[in-house]
């Protein structure tokens, strides 16, 4: 197997190396409010029932605040129900939560991965998206981001504008959701 060019050696790991610690920075702001927060916590919610028994999980949910949902790691199912009872409001502090995903993440619990469940826009944070990225440079968690775009959805025929999917993903690859590709890109997420 070669990286970039350069003959590296393979190593079988064991199931106890392949153990995750994922961090799941869930946005609960008044901009995810409706479908989307449902959409999100839907996803969180699943990614979280897949996990086995030795991977840890951990959520912080944000709008203007930021918090960490006080859980036992490996309680998958009591993780599930307390991302279940989230409500929205606020502004969106994106910046800051992702931050605090990347620090929360531990390599002590397993591979670290901090999976991003926003719109990806930020309209409220102290730090700037640079000193993310250098957070997410130092540090060896892989980002991924979910991202909840803005489509009307047509609530009889339970389908989504195509001319609104377009323009959202349009939006998205311009600005707002920058950070959480920039941060995959850097990480080698997704």
């Amino acid at each position: 197997v070669k990286d970039d060019g350069v003959l590296q050696e393979v190593e079988l790991v064991s199931a106890e190396e392949r153990a995750l610690h994922a961090v799941l920075v869930l946005d609960t702001s008044s901009s995810v409010a409706g479908q989307r927060l449902e959409s999100l916590k839907t996803a969180s919610s699943t990614f979280i029932a897949g996990l086995s028994p030795e991977d840890a999980a951990s959520v912080i949910a944000f709008s203007h605040n930021v918090y960490v949902l006080p859980q036992d790691p490996y309680d998958h199912a009591r993780l599930r129900v307390a991302v279940e009872d989230l409500t929205s409001g606020g502004a969106t502090a994106l910046n800051d939560a992702v931050f605090a995903g990347l620090l929360r993440s531990d390599t002590g619990r397993g591979r670290p991965m901090v999976l991003v469940f926003s719109d990806g826009a930020n309209r409220l944070s102290w730090l700037e998206a640079s000193h993310v990225l250098d957070a997410a440079r130092a540090l060896d968690a892989v980002v991924y981001g979910v991202v909840a775009s803005h489509e009307v959805w047509d609530e009889t025929a339970q389908t989504v504008s195509a001319f609104t999917r377009r323009r959202d993903r349009k939006k998205t690859a311009r600005g707002e959701g920058s950070l959480l590709q920039d941060l995959a890109d850097l990480s080698g997420g997704e």
